[in-house]
């Protein structure tokens, strides 16, 4: 399969995009504004607090829930003292910019109708402007996802001058790894995979070399804080300090848990949980980072060992489930928005499943930049399933499952609306 790209002149549906979901979106946000910091919100403030003073975590705490990403993004309003308003409102900013990166990606390699297709399914995806009104990483990552599918497209297609789009999207995907310290898992795997493809697979040898290129200037940027989490924890290639936390919960085996994450207040007190979780809680939340961190991977290391293995299949597939569609989670309420989820998340996965079979009836046929881009993501997505799922998760991925699929949608795949008086085509 030969890789198109349409020739697109000027910006002006890229600018009415970012127009209208900058508008739209900060209309909801003020809507939804607080002066008050909840859930995950005061942690990321606390961070860039931090910032402020000079450091990430202090001697004595160091917690690297998340890495300084969206921290840069909220320096500034802590710094100055700018409202909180406006933090949320740079969301909205964020979410407009991911729309026409997507838009502008799609209708290149694809078509205008596709792009149309997937970024309207961006905008109006209840995880994209329900984390907007939040400071939370969200946004920034949809933006990031969205630029770094347009820049490595771009990067692996140039005749000449690569170099400088390698050096832009190296420095995209180390700001999303910073963003969402997870991608770090996935730049080291996939440059191994990478270096062991640009080796053997001839063909597309100019490919996975400059895919190579990205991926090892970018592991090099992400050094300084690798370094930096070595110095506070003591160990080198630690991205974050509660991947423990999360292997905990998705090897719990206790009755009804699948796999589901819990807070220590939910641990301590659901009915469900408390009497096989919260004499463990109550005692790992009271010691230091490091110390509770281990304690949760020593249990979860003895689950692996001991559980059975069919109940640890089951919280996996439980895993995966809530990861694709948002569903199931052990002993939550389920609400209109994981319905809504579920009406986005299936067609789209009937679209992506298709786009794969189109693409595995003739795998090494396939452009080298759709299967680069394709295996970034499957990455990604098998490594979210191995902890604690949710949507959210697959959801800030689409993007680069847009830009993957619609060019073998394009190809194989002709939506016609026939006018009443015409007759249908005969098959051929």
């Amino acid at each position: 399969m030969e890789l198109v790209e349409t020739k697109v002149k000027g910006l002006r549906w890229e600018t009415a995009i970012f127009i209208a979901v900058t508008l739209v979106y900060s209309l909801w946000i003020t809507t939804q504004h607080t002066e008050t910091l909840v859930g995950d919100e005061p942690r990321y403030w606390a961070c860039a607090e931090n910032m402020t003073k000079g450091y990430l975590v202090t001697d004595d705490n160091p917690d690297f829930v998340n890495g300084p990403g969206y921290t840069i993004a909220l320096y500034p309003y802590v710094k100055f003292g700018i409202p909180l308003y406006w933090a949320r409102i740079q969301n909205a900013v964020f979410c407009a910019l991911a729309a026409a990166f997507l838009f502008r990606t799609v209708r290149t390699w694809a078509s205008d109708g596709w792009a149309k297709i997937a970024t309207a399914w961006f905008v109006l995806h209840p995880d994209t402007w329900i984390n907007a009104k939040d400071i939370v990483t969200e946004s920034l990552t949809f933006l990031l996802v969205s630029a770094l599918a347009w820049s490595f497209m771009r990067t692996l297609t140039a005749k000449s001058g690569a170099w400088k789009w390698v050096l832009l999207t190296s420095v995209i995907l180390t700001w999303l790894v910073m963003t969402r310290v997870m991608f770090g898992h996935v730049i080291t795997a996939m440059l191994v995979g990478s270096l062991g493809c640009w080796a053997v697979w001839k063909s597309l040898r100019q490919t996975w070399g400059r895919t190579v290129g990205v991926l090892a200037l970018s592991f090099l940027m992400c050094q300084p804080y690798l370094f930096y989490t070595k110095a506070k924890t003591g160990t080198y290639y630690r991205w974050s300090t509660n991947s423990g936390e999360l292997l905990y919960w998705a090897t719990a085996t206790s009755p009804g848990t699948n796999g589901h994450w819990y807070n220590y207040d939910e641990a301590q007190n659901l009915p469900q949980l408390a009497p096989y979780h919260r004499e463990f809680i109550a005692r790992i939340i009271k010691l230091p980072v490091l110390e509770r961190e281990a304690e949760f991977t020593r249990v979860a290391k003895e689950n692996l060992r001991t559980a059975p293995k069919s109940k640890l299949a089951y919280n996996w597939v439980c895993n995966v489930c809530r990861y694709f569609i948002g569903l199931p989670a052990a002993f939550k309420n389920e609400g209109l928005t994981t319905v809504i989820i579920v009406c986005f998340h299936v067609p789209f996965l009937i679209l992506m499943a298709a786009a794969a079979w189109f693409a595995l009836r003739r795998p090494f046929q396939q452009p080298g930049p759709l299967i680069v881009l394709a295996v970034f993501a499957c990455i990604y997505m098998g490594g979210s399933t191995l902890a604690t799922a949710r949507s959210r998760y697959f959801t800030v991925i689409t993007p680069v499952l847009w830009v993957v699929a619609t060019p073998l949608l394009r190809r194989h795949l002709r939506l016609e609306i026939l006018p009443d008086d015409e007759p249908a085509r005969p098959k051929v």
